[in-house]
């Protein structure tokens, strides 16, 4: 597909139409056979200070060990500081959109065409005398009924045909559907020459998704040449009707000079706007911006309430920022109390980071009432996803009853599992169980083994126990 050089006379980048045109009907012979939970309230309860955001500021006392006793300690306290400490330095998260266009249902209406599902296509005939053939209207919800097998049986073949009917009669979303099909194959050969054509053709007559959609196959070179000039083009007629996936990625490509030079005002500028729309990972971006003083001054309140309208919509990223905030006192007085509203936001939402910070807070109470059994429930969560310091931790609560029943055997599953995931203070711990003989059988070779692994990683405690193991012969 070939696309014309931009003029002042016409649209200013207009593809060239093909004779065999995808909405035409003689397109339709040649297809192949049919083939958060929301978040609760929070209250803006930690006012501001004056004080400048302090990165070096000392960590408080939260991660004590109670009366837990472990030979690597001081290891795996640091490794749970870093749930905290990683993320007074983190990037900007960037916006779904870039990745994944249209990423839930690409079939929905615009604003104009918009339908309640009480007035979606509850039977094939209509009650009035319409005819298929000029109705486009009609055409696009029987598209939609056979798209998402609403009352007959889901059939992508008979989607296209009905959309690509309706196209022809001038249905700009009906274009749009086409374009999506031909992106993801629902149903039809993948083809992202004919994907942008349609949306070329719906973008035209200002349909906003379509004019996002063009963007960003002409930003990623997919089925027109790469042009970061036309990306932008048609992201910003997308972001004139509020589009906030356009937004989103004008904010990106601005923010890292994606073929463009690079203007963190700029994207700040469209980050706002789409945070004033209510984007949640806007939000999250906005309030980086603030805190960190990038583009506007360093300002800790605002940056607060952005990061707050985020997390209400579930964005665990800003839930857990807010707990280092509040954890560590980054231009606020410490409130663990309120950082732990935040971490249990996160943990809820299954963010394994979050669960093993709510289960180290529960375990030393800081923020909530100190509770060995809900400091295990929640190692447990983090644990079941993987998380390699919940597992050591989840065994060390075995290993001295900690919150749970003692059970040796227990504590060695999940110091295996944790040494497995390659964490080196779990090697370390299995290394030393073996060697004495303390959970398991003593058994010198397999501690030589876990010794060795972890002093693969720089552990100096293991290399040192591996050399008096290798002297004594047992390695």
């Amino acid at each position: 597909m070939s696309v014309s050089s931009p003029n002042s006379n016409t649209n200013k980048y207009l593809i060239k139409k093909n004779e065999d045109s995808l909405c035409e009907d003689s397109s339709v012979d040649s297809l192949p056979a049919n083939t958060s939970k929301k978040a609760p309230n929070i209250e803006n309860k930690g006012k501001a200070s004056d004080t400048a955001i302090d990165h070096s500021l000392n960590v408080p006392e939260i991660f004590s060990f109670s009366n837990i006793s472990v030979v690597s300690r001081n290891s795996i306290r640091d490794e749970m500081e870093k749930e905290w400490i990683n993320l007074t330095s983190l990037q900007s998260k960037k916006c779904p959109y870039a990745q994944d266009i249209q990423s839930n249902t690409c079939l929905t209406e615009t604003s104009t065409q918009s339908k309640s599902k009480s007035d979606t296509l509850t039977e094939v005939k209509p009650s009035a005398p319409i005819t298929l053939e000029n109705n486009s209207d009609y055409l696009f919800d029987l598209g939609i009924s056979y798209f998402r097998g609403e009352n007959v049986n889901q059939d992508f073949y008979q989607a296209f045909n009905y959309f690509n009917k309706a196209a022809n009669l001038g249905h700009a979303t009906a274009k749009f559907n086409l374009g999506c099909m031909f992106e993801k194959g629902n149903g039809i050969n993948q083809d992202f020459i004919k994907a942008a054509e349609c949306y070329l053709k719906a973008a035209e007559q200002g349909e906003a998704k379509a004019q996002c959609n063009l963007a960003l196959l002409f930003e990623v070179g997919k089925g027109v040449n790469k042009d970061a000039e036309k990306a932008i083009f048609w992201y910003k007629k997308a972001a004139e009707q509020n589009n906030i996936p356009a937004l989103c990625n004008l904010a990106l490509m601005f923010e890292g000079g994606q073929g463009i030079a690079k203007d963190e005002a700029i994207a700040a500028s469209w980050y706002e706007k789409a945070a004033t729309l209510g984007d949640a990972e806007a939000q999250f971006n906005l309030a980086k911006i603030y805190e960190t003083g990038k583009v506007f001054d360093r300002d800790i309140a605002k940056a607060i309430i952005w990061y707050q309208k985020s997390a209400r919509q579930g964005n665990d990223l800003a839930s857990l920022r807010l707990a280092t905030i509040y954890t560590l006192g980054l231009g606020v007085k410490i409130d663990l109390s309120q950082a732990a509203i935040f971490l249990t936001l996160a943990a809820d939402n299954g963010n394994a980071k979050a669960q093993f910070a709510l289960c180290v807070a529960y375990d030393n109470g800081h923020g909530v009432d100190k509770s060995p059994t809900q400091a295990a429930l929640w190692c447990k969560k983090a644990a079941t996803q993987g998380n390699a310091t919940a597992l050591l931790y989840l065994g060390l609560m075995y290993e001295h009853g900690n919150g749970v029943v003692k059970n040796n055997a227990t504590a060695v599953k999940y110091f295996t599992q944790s040494a497995l995931n390659g964490f080196k203070d779990a090697q370390l711990a299995l290394g030393d169980a073996y060697a004495k003989g303390k959970l398991v059988k003593k058994d010198l070779s397999e501690a030589a083994k876990w010794y060795d692994k972890a002093a693969q990683q720089g552990d100096a405690e293991a290399i040192q126990k591996l050399a008096k193991l290798k002297k004594s012969g047992f390695a």
